[in-house]
């Protein structure tokens, strides 16, 4: 009886030592500090096994996932989610099966891997529909939607946004109902229906700011402000992106912050106020290096990269895109983006080169710039920038 107790006593400890590990970790990745994070889940995941408490095992696996998803490293989070997958089908847990199916999906999408993606977030609907969990099947939908647009299916993106709208006002889940407007928003937007995306963005701001949902309220004022650069209103742009920016600086949402700030950058750029435009790119690269965004840092940095090369500073400019491009080298399935890098790199290094072997002559006459000038300016031009620069 004596040792039945004592052998509980331990078990309850270590188990108390596994939870205090996953919250530690916990702690260490929301400032931040992702391997730090990795080593306390992996700590935690040993003593969970050692004492057969599968549930805390599943939560370490999960957490770890999400660690590794924020370096980039996709396959580990896809292995340690699987892993996570496999206890929660061992032990009947479908609730926890369908939450992480979800997050298999999102690190599928996040790998490239766009129809794996889509079948795992189906097994999560599925799941979702036999457990009666509106909301969450609302939510999965939404993310079916948004691969399905990534890929450039948009009507079928269109038919899951408007399930999804349906179901969120049925069961008057508002929050949801203004993502999926805000969704039904970006799809019109890349179809060019811009009237259609500003209604819907407009219906998704009304919903956010009746119901106080900030952060609802700074997206949709982004998303309008996208439309109004598509429309070429910058003016109107910048009024919404700069709403957008006090409400994320309100709510201290660093993301939304250093989006809006990206989002500012962009349009000023395209107005050709360059150094507006690079004020704002390096504030947001200085927040996405705090949050550890590291894909979105190496997107910021090749936008200021065509920015200062467009204003002439071709060394800064080749800089941020070496740095840019050794991000997205880390990075799996960036393929596209290090090719750009690759080029942007080529042709200003092939500039300076240029420059340097002309140093007697201080202006090179427009009638008589070699060919190789014009194919840098084009590069770096205004007609190539949207297709070329990083949305």
């Amino acid at each position: 009886m004596t040792l039945a107790i004592e052998t509980e006593s331990k078990t309850t400890k270590y188990q108390g030592e596994a939870f205090g590990l996953l919250r530690f970790g916990n702690a260490l990745l929301s400032v931040g500090q992702p391997e730090q994070a990795i080593e306390k889940y992996q700590q935690s995941r040993t003593i969970a096994r050692q004492t057969g408490d599968r549930a805390t095992e599943a939560n370490a696996l999960l957490v770890m996932g999400k660690a590794f998803s924020s370096l980039g490293e996709y396959s580990e989070a896809i292995k340690n989610y699987r892993r996570c997958l496999r206890i929660h089908r061992e032990i009947g847990d479908t609730v926890g099966e369908a939450a992480c199916l979800g997050y298999i999906g999102a690190a599928l999408v996040q790998s490239g891997q766009y129809r794996e993606a889509i079948s795992a977030y189906q097994q999560s609907i599925a799941i979702e529909r036999l457990l009666r969990d509106q909301q969450r099947e609302a939510r999965s939908l939404c993310c079916v939607g948004n691969v399905l647009r990534a890929i450039g299916q948009y009507q079928e993106a269109i038919t899951y946004y408007q399930e999804s709208l349906t179901l969120a006002t049925l069961i008057g889940d508002r929050r949801m109902q203004a993502d999926s407007l805000g969704n039904l928003g970006k799809v019109f937007r890349d179809l060019g229906e811009y009237q259609q995306a500003i209604s819907h963005y407009q219906q998704s701001l009304t919903i956010a700011r009746k119901n106080n949902y900030p952060e609802t309220e700074a997206a949709s004022l982004g998303n309008l402000g996208k439309v109004f650069r598509a429309l070429g209103e910058y003016e109107e742009a910048i009024a919404h992106y700069q709403q957008s920016l006090t409400i994320a600086r309100e709510i201290d949402h660093l993301k939304a912050e250093a989006a809006s700030l990206g989002n500012l950058g962009k349009i000023f750029r395209r107005m050709g106020r360059y150094e507006d435009a690079i004020f704002h790119y390096q504030q947001s690269l200085r927040i996405k290096r705090e949050i550890g965004d590291r894909l979105g840092l190496a997107q910021s940095l090749y936008n200021l990269g065509c920015t200062l090369a467009k204003a002439g500073k071709e060394t800064e400019a080749l800089s941020a895109f070496i740095d840019a491009r050794e991000i997205f080298q880390s990075q799996k399935n960036l393929t596209k983006d290090l090719r750009k890098c690759d080029q942007a790199i080529w042709h200003l290094e092939t500039l300076l080169s240029q420059q340097s072997q002309n140093t007697t002559t201080t202006t090179i006459p427009t009638t008589t710039k070699p060919n190789w000038f014009n194919t840098i300016l084009d590069f770096f031009g205004y007609r190539m920038r949207d297709r070329l620069c990083l949305k």
